[in-house]
């Protein structure tokens, strides 16, 4: 990130030298998008990140480094990025992020800025198959981790090849209705019910599947596509009607399951 914003402060400096930012913000997109898009699109990126964030930070010295590092990346770091890289897109006239870069690098320049995109990108990667790693442990626990690894390095090898990236934005609209969900019903599941439940020393005495859980996610995430595809009307945004029907749906379903409310205490 550190790196990203000096990159993305010099060319800001380069970019207007010949141009005002009024004239960039009194252009327009060729395809309008609606607010309700944009925030789905935006929450299915930081959704994500709030997710794996116990992955990313487990093995943090303390819950205040852990707290500390995603506050800063997520809060401080990540949007000043996304900011930044918006106007320079903007100025440029073009949405590619290495285009952007080449249009105006040069030389020793556009060489440490190919090195910057090629690491950001490598860095958030290795975060990914981490985390998918993680995860299908988590579904086979059976397999050795160093195959399921290399199972889920080529599985993005080659879904990058067969050209993903021109699927970005509806990839992005998929995570930002089925992923907010699954955090939102940890989140009510653990302020609201079982905090106690979550300790290492319970990990055995807890169940596989825990159904109200799934039953939730399935139903608020139903309801987010729903919303997308116009079938019904809510907020406007996929991922917000996704967020407010888990919290109602996972609550309900614990409470009619013999659950009691215990708000968790800090």
């Amino acid at each position: 990130i550190p790196i990203l914003i000096i990159l993305l402060v010099v060319t800001l400096i380069k970019a207007y030298g010949g141009i005002s930012l009024s004239e960039v913000f009194a252009r327009t997109p060729e395809q309008m998008m609606s607010l309700g898009f944009i925030i789905s699109v935006i929450a299915g990126g930081y959704a994500v990140g709030a997710v794996i964030q116990p992955d990313i930070t487990r093995y943090s010295r303390s819950k205040g480094h852990a707290a500390g590092g995603m506050v800063f990346g997520m809060m401080i770091g990540f949007p000043l990025v996304l900011v930044l890289a918006a106007i320079l897109t903007g100025a440029a006239g073009v949405s590619q992020f290495s285009d952007v870069m080449l249009k105006y690098h040069k030389g020793a320049w556009g060489i440490f800025a190919m090195f910057v995109i090629v690491f950001a990108t490598w860095t958030t990667n290795d975060n990914n198959l981490y985390s998918a790693a993680l995860a299908f442990n988590s579904m086979f626990p059976r397999v050795h981790k160093w195959l399921l690894t290399i199972i889920g390095g080529a599985c993005g090898i080659i879904l990058a090849l067969l050209g993903i990236l021109n699927q970005f934005m509806n990839w992005l609209i998929i995570l930002g209705v089925t992923v907010p969900p699954i955090g939102m019903v940890m989140a009510v599941d653990f302020f609201l019910f079982r905090s106690r439940e979550y300790k290492f020393d319970n990990l055995e005495k807890l169940p596989a599947v825990r159904w109200q859980a799934i039953v939730s996610w399935a139903v608020a995430t139903t309801f987010g596509f729903l919303t997308f595809f116009k079938v019904l009307n809510f907020t406007s945004a996929p991922a917000l009607d996704g967020i407010i029907a888990s919290v109602v749906v996972h609550t309900i379903l614990m409470l009619a399951s013999g659950h009691k409310i215990s708000i968790k205490e800090s």
